[in-house]
């Protein structure tokens, strides 16, 4: 029995998944992307004032990536935030919180986080790292 069937129970058939994923990735070993789920998290905001503060309080609450600020066609701006699902769900939290507080008009019109995107949703969907976010990456 090697490592990996004495380390998930005897499992024949996962440590074979396993090294399979090892293999499939040149040889490397298999990180821990594979296991924690990267979640996808948005707020919308009216204001750019109010998306910094946002971003700023996000980065800062949680182990999370900007990988995306844009503005939206209804004008609004919008910041998306990647990383482990319940380092986006307390940076949301405090990026509410941020935004919210911001005076005047600048306010959270909506806001989502979604635990584990599928990869067609990650193609398509402007959530992606993008080459900017790329050395900041979590």
């Amino acid at each position: 029995m090697d490592l990996l069937q004495r380390k998930f129970g005897g499992s024949s058939l996962y440590a074979e998944q396993l090294q399979s994923i090892g293999s499939l990735a040149h040889s490397y070993t298999v990180s821990k992307e594979y296991f924690m789920a990267i979640a996808v998290g948005v707020i919308e905001t009216q204001t750019f004032p109010a998306v910094l503060a946002a971003a700023d309080a996000m980065v800062k609450a949680g182990n999370v990536t900007i990988s995306v600020q844009d503005r939206s066609e209804s004008g609004r701006q919008f910041v998306v935030v990647r990383g482990l699902v319940a380092e986006v769900k307390r940076a949301i939290e405090a990026g509410l919180v941020a935004a919210n507080a911001c005076p005047n008009l600048a306010e959270v019109t909506t806001h989502v986080i979604i635990p584990n995107p599928t990869d067609n949703i990650d193609a398509i969907l402007p959530i992606g790292f993008t080459p900017a976010s790329e050395p900041f990456r979590v």
